[in-house]
This record gives structure tokens, C-alpha cells and sequence, in this order.
């Protein structure tokens, strides 16, 4: 049973229609209007995951999420003003988390030494070099070494565990999203948006531990686009992102210097996400709730995850697979296992097919509380259903096959899951 248990404590000092759905089981849900960007487990039970829960339009708080225990319970800290966007973990005491303090529209990088009980932060400021204005990925090089990149292409060096830090780099217009390494050589991926708000990409690359850096043009197909990168156990070097519109994954033989597109797909929407566990498993995901894996290092699997719009991160430990979505979900997705999970079964619902196939029979409901069913297909049709008192909806009208539901209770999803009629 996954049960969250949300601590607010004093944390801070201060799809596509023909893809089959992927069986995941929520392991957190928040409230409405949360994303979570970034997740990152040292092991298969301590993980942090950041994002932001949006009050409104201008009006964001900072979400900090700590497992200990795999994810089967949560120690949830906020942060007014202030939008979290990465964290990365030395060990189970030392984290760092980037991102922007809205008080000042600056970047923001806190660091714990106690395992997240307390915080201190840095907010940059003009004189810290470029106009950094948020900090969009942070990692430890090692225990005391940590690079950064954000807004203004700026990349961002620290000797001293965070404490302080050194300006290595600025592109004016351009964000940098991932930094990747492998020894002495750093490889970043940036983003603009050109006059027409259409997506631009650019590769940088450093072979002095990332102080200096410059634009890499390597050799590929013209209409590749990459946005992550991730180097394999093997010294493989991995881009994902999208062909012409499509989403997309090519490899580099030599660090970037050129291409070759490995999987197309023949839907539209780009990767913005990747990981890679030890034994060469690749895993992507992005727009649409798009989840592309390949396990023998040949066939690619192509999935969604119903009703999400974003999957922001994706990280593995073991055989376990964490994803994060612009909900502020976080699933776990287990390849080697081939059961069916309940979404959420921290609730006493029973959902179940009657005998006959006509009706959805759910117990547990609670007198006086207002009910709705989303039942939706595998090829992207959707229905809103009313549930009557005594729990039998009326699924007559549906074609055989495979569904997932979303129960509500009083506009809120309670369970979710799926069933075969």
C-alpha cells in the first residue's frame, strides 16, 4: 500500500490516441496546480523530488518532497515565492536544490547538510556574473565540486559545496537545461525561442572540466533537435528530443561530435527527459505524457500516461523507474513486474466489472458526497459519467476492451485504475 503521509514541516532556515497506457502506480498526488520537475533517488529508498504549486498565475510556492523509505511515505517542505526546478543528492545528508526566488527574480540554490531538516540558500545577484535569473539543473561533480546552468545560458561553478559560486559562462537569450559529463569533458544542451516562438536548440562543450566553454556543431541530421543528453555506462552518449516535430532519440559515438537517430516516432511532441540504468536500459519521456523505453538495446516501446500534459523527469534505481509529470505526480513503473496496480489504493474503494459486463460496480462510496466516473480508452476516447448512490454505473454502452477510470468525490480524484469489460 503507498501511503502519503505529507509532513509540513519548517524545511527551510528561511498522448497520443494510438499508444497503449503504461502501467504505472502513483506513489504521490498533490493538489491541484502542483508540478514536479526534477526527482533523483541515491538508492531505492532515498529520493527528492522538487517542483512548485501554483496559488495562481502570479502567486508560486516552492515543493520540496523527500522519501526515505521508497516512496511509500513523504516529508513534504514549501517555500513561498520561489520555484524549485532541480535537486540532485551526494548522500543521504548532503542535497542541492536550484531554482528562483521571485523576490528578487534571481536564481536560488539551497543546500542541506542534515538530510533536508534545515537549509541554507544563496540568491545570486547581478555580480555574480551573467543575469541569472533562474537555475534550471544543478549536480555534484563531487563532494565538494557543483555546476549549474540557467537562464542567459549561464553555467555556473562551485568548489566549495555550494557555498559560493563562480560564473563560467553566459549566452545571452539562450537557457541552458542539462549538463552532462564523462572525466574532463562537459556537454551542455540550450534553448531559445526565435521571433516566430518557435524552439531553437544549441549544443556547448567544455574539455576543461566545465570553466570554459564554447558552441559545438556537430554533425547530424539536420532537422535533430536535442534537448537532454545522457552518457550510458558504456560511454555512449544519448540525445533526446525530436526530429522535425517528432519525438526522438539518436546516440553519439564520440562525445557529440556527431549523430545518428536511433528511434523516430511517428508521433508528434519532443523528450525532455531520460535515464539509463547500469545495464543499458534507456528510458524517455515528455510532451503528452509520452513514456519511450528500450530494454534489449533493439526495440523501442512507445506509451502514454492518460491525462498528463508534461512528464518532466525520469530517474531509476534497481528496477525501478520514478517518473514526474506537470501534474505533480510522481509513478513508479516497475518492467519487471506484471501486475496490475491500483493508482491509489490508500482509500477503501472497490471498483469491479459485474457478471453481465453492462454495469461498474464501485463500493465504498460515502452517503451525501457527490460522485463522477472518467472512464477513458486506450484510443483516447473519454466519458463523464454520474454515480448513482448505490454504486452501479451503467458501462452498456462501451465497446469491449480495456479502460482506466478516475473516481471523483466532490471534484476530487480519489481512485483511479483500470478495468477490462
Amino acid at each position: 500500500m503507498r501511503l502519503l503521509c505529507v509532513l509540513l514541516t519548517a524545511f527551510f532556515a528561511f498522448g497520443s490516441a494510438a499508444l497503449a497506457e503504461l502501467d504505472l502506480e502513483t506513489i504521490y498526488s498533490p493538489q491541484a496546480g502542483t508540478q514536479i520537475r526534477d526527482i533523483h533517488f541515491l538508492n531505492s529508498q532515498f529520493g527528492v523530488a522538487v517542483g512548485f504549486w501554483a496559488a495562481s498565475s502570479t502567486q508560486f510556492t516552492g515543493v520540496l518532497a523527500i522519501t526515505r523509505d521508497g516512496g511509500e511515505n513523504w516529508e513534504i517542505g514549501t517555500l513561498d515565492n520561489t520555484l524549485f526546478f532541480s535537486v540532485d543528492i551526494l548522500n543521504e545528508n548532503e542535497l542541492t536544490v536550484a531554482g528562483i526566488f521571485l523576490g528578487n527574480g534571481r536564481g536560488l540554490s539551497l543546500r542541506s547538510v542534515d538530510g533536508g531538516t534545515t537549509w541554507t540558500s544563496v540568491m545570486f545577484t547581478g555580480a555574480d556574473g551573467p543575469e541569472v535569473v533562474s537555475l534550471y539543473s544543478v549536480e555534484y561533480l563531487d563532494d565538494t565540486h557543483l555546476i549549474a546552468g540557467g537562464f542567459n545560458g549561464a553555467i555556473l561553478h562551485s568548489t566549495d559545496s555550494g557555498a559560493n559560486w563562480t560564473s563560467v559562462h553566459s549566452d545571452e537569450d539562450w537557457s541552458i537545461w542539462n549538463i552532462v559529463h564523462k572525466d574532463d569533458l562537459f556537454l551542455a544542451t540550450g534553448i531559445t525561442l526565435d521571433e516566430n516562438d518557435e524552439e531553437q536548440y544549441k549544443l556547448y562543450s567544455s574539455s576543461d572540466a566545465g570553466m570554459t566553454w564554447a558552441e559545438l556543431t556537430p554533425d547530424k541530421p539536420e532537422d535533430l533537435n536535442i534537448e537532454r543528453l545522457r552518457y550510458a555506462s558504456n560511454g555512449d552518449l544519448y540525445g533526446f528530443g525530436n526530429v522535425d516535430g517528432s519525438f526522438a532519440v539518436a546516440r553519439s559515438l564520440n562525445n557529440g561530435e556527431s549523430w545518428t537517430n536511433m528511434h523516430t516516432s511517428n508521433h508528434n511532441g519532443s523528450l525532455k527527459c531520460s535515464y539509463i540504468d547500469d545495464e543499458g536500459a534507456i528510458y524517455a519521456a515528455g510532451d503528452q505524457g509520452k513514456v519511450m523505453y528500450n530494454l534489449d538495446g533493439t526495440n523501442w516501446e512507445e506509451m502514454y500516461v492518460p491525462a498528463e500534459q508534461f512528464m518532466w523527469d525520469v530517474d531509476g534505481f534497481g528496477d525501478v523507474v520514478w517518473l514526474t509529470s506537470s501534474s505533480g505526480r510522481i509513478y513508479e513503473y516497475n518492467p519487471l513486474s506484471t501486475s496490475v496496480h491500483e493508482f491509489n489504493n490508500s482509500n477503501t474503494y472497490v471498483v469491479f466489472v459485474m457478471p453481465n459486463g453492462d454495469n461498474l460496480n464501485i463500493s465504498g462510496l460515502i452517503a451525501g458526497h457527490d460522485y463522477k466516473l472518467q472512464i477513458g480508452s486506450v484510443d483516447g476516447r473519454s466519458n463523464k459519467l454520474s454515480v448513482p448512490t448505490d454504486g452501479a454505473v451503467a458501462i452498456d454502452s462501451l465497446p469491449r476492451g480495456a479502460y482506466v477510470y478516475s473516481l471523483m468525490e466532490d471534484g476530487v480524484v480519489v481512485s483511479q485504475g483500470k478495468f477490462v469489460k
